[in-house]
Parts: C-alpha cells; structure tokens; sequence
C-alpha cells in the first residue's frame, strides 16, 4: 500500500521509516477525485457534494487554466486564468444556455475595468485607485454611453467619507464610536441642502431628524444609518447593479410594465408632500430634469400663493 505524506508518495525502499500522520477521523465534507496525465501531472482535480459535481479545476504545466463551477450537477459557470488572475467569466442558465460574460482587464494586478455582454446589451465598468488601493472613482457605461462616474473618499480610518457623482454629493460630518452613520449632508446639482442626522440610545437606533433646505422633520428608518453610498465600493457589478437600481426609478430602468400611476410612485410622492421629498431625496435617488422642474414649479407656486 502506498503510503503519502504531505501529498507525496514514499517509495518503497522507505517503509521501514516511521511517519508520523494525523489520524483524521471525521469524513471530508467534498469527495475529491485527482487526474493525472501520462506524465504524472495533476490535468484536473473534480469536487463532489453529496456525490454530484460542484467544482472543477483544469490545470495546464501545473497552472490553473479553467475552473468550472456547477449547480446541482449541471454548469453554472466557467472562469478562464492566465497567470493567476481572471481573464473571463461565462455564467449559464439551468437550461444550459449561455447567460451572459463577464471579461476583465488589469493594471498592476488590480481589476482596472470589467465588460460585460448580455445578449445585445454591453456594458463596462471602469475602476480607479487611490494611494493605497481603494477605489476612488468607478466609472459605468451602457451600450459605449456614459451611465455614471462616481468618486469616493475616505477619512483616516478607510470610511468612506464622501461619495460624489453629477447628480449630487455626500460628505458624512460624524461617525458613532461603532462607526455608524450620524450625521451627514447630501447637496444636489441644484444645489438642495439635506441634512441627515441619527440618533441613537446605545448602540440602538431611535430616530432620524432630517433637513431639507432648513426645513426639519423627525422619521423612524433605520435605512438612513445604512446609507448605500457609504459603502466601501468593490469591483463586483453585482453591487455595482445594487447601486443603479438606487440611483435611477423603476421607471428609469425600463421595468414598469404599467403606465398606471400609484401613490407609491416616485412621481406621486414627490407631489403629495415635502416630507415625502425628503424621504426620497435622502435614499441618494436624483430626480430625473422633468420630475425636478416640476417640484420646482409647485414649490415656486405654493411659496407664491
């Protein structure tokens, strides 16, 4: 019987020496089958759980060259590396169709731009570092036009401190001793003040006063402690998807199926009340021109009488 230690295999000539190995007495997790070419370099390595394939590396002159991940027995995914890192990623519908790709390119070993094709629809991701490699700008295009280009600054402590795209800018005045968000002020393009500041009793929230322009009111959401625009950015476009579906309306985006107007809509908010313009405002979702003139226009009627 051929004895291993530390993956490797004792001739013969060596069984009279005592090694000494961990006796491991519960079974792995993931079942593990190894295959080896005609030279006796591993070609691939298989992960099994609960007997079905849940993940393949493909090795090529003992480097990692595609790792193949699957759902349930059937492929979700296909990574191809070169030299370590990333170079592409394909993802696959359960019917086994392509889904869409993710390819991704490098400056100094860090992920300075992600493309994405889904069907017709291209889309890129371009990232931008500071001093000591934390995103600083993140610019995303659709379809070759510019989306957004967002900016991002960090106090002593990495916190993101301020977050700035054209539509508005964040600064945060005030961290809690647990890092909580206390207060911070949003200003718009038109120059609309919102001052956001919570309390708390402990490490519990209570409330949230919130100033628009000088005009305060108090509200009970915990959402304006977890501002999304305070988060440390990072290059997945999942998040990146996250952030787009805050920034812009339903509406925006193309997935209201209705024409039918509720209260609940962006639009129907923002002319019930100013407490309701508040409340959107300070979730970071600018307006588009149209909806903000006519928030204008009403605010110039009322003040006029």
């Amino acid at each position: 019987m051929v004895k291993y230690v530390c993956g490797v295999a004792i001739p013969d000539e060596f069984n009279e020496t005592v090694f000494e190995t961990p006796i491991i007495s519960e079974s792995p997790v993931k079942k593990i089958k190894t295959v080896s070419d005609p030279n006796g370099s591993i070609s691939s390595i298989e992960y099994y759980k609960n007997n079905v394939l849940d993940k393949k590396i493909i090795y090529r002159n003992s480097f990692v060259e595609q790792v193949l991940n699957y759902n349930d027995g059937k492929i979700y995914s296909k990574q191809f590396v070169n030299d370590g890192l990333i170079n592409s990623e394909y993802f696959y519908k359960k019917t086994g169709e392509l889904d869409y790709i993710l390819e991704y390119e490098y400056l100094l070993n860090k992920i300075s731009a992600i493309n994405q094709t889904f069907g017709l629809i291209k889309r890129r991701a371009v990232f931008k570092y500071d001093f000591m490699d934390r995103i600083s700008e993140r610019i995303y295009y659709c379809n070759n036009k510019l989306l957004i280009d967002q900016h991002y600054f960090y106090d002593g402590m990495g916190r993101v401190s301020g977050y700035k795209d054209k539509n508005c800018e964040l600064f945060v005045e005030k961290f809690t001793k647990d890092n909580k968000l206390h207060t911070y002020k949003i200003t718009d393009k038109m120059d609309n003040e919102i001052i956001i500041i919570n309390n708390f009793y402990g490490n519990d929230y209570i409330e949230t006063k919130v100033s628009v322009n000088g005009v305060s009111t108090i509200v009970n959401d915990i959402n304006y402690v977890d501002n999304i625009m305070t988060r440390k950015p990072t290059q997945s476009m999942d998040e990146l998807d996250l952030i787009i579906a805050k920034l812009f309306s339903e509406k925006e985006q193309g997935n209201s199926l209705s024409t039918k107007r509720s209260g609940n809509e962006p639009e129907a908010r923002l002319e019930s009340n100013l407490v309701n313009i508040i409340e959107y405002k300070s979730k970071i979702r600018p307006l588009p021109i149209a909806l903000r003139k006519r928030v204008l226009y009403q605010q110039s009627l009322e003040s006029h009488g």
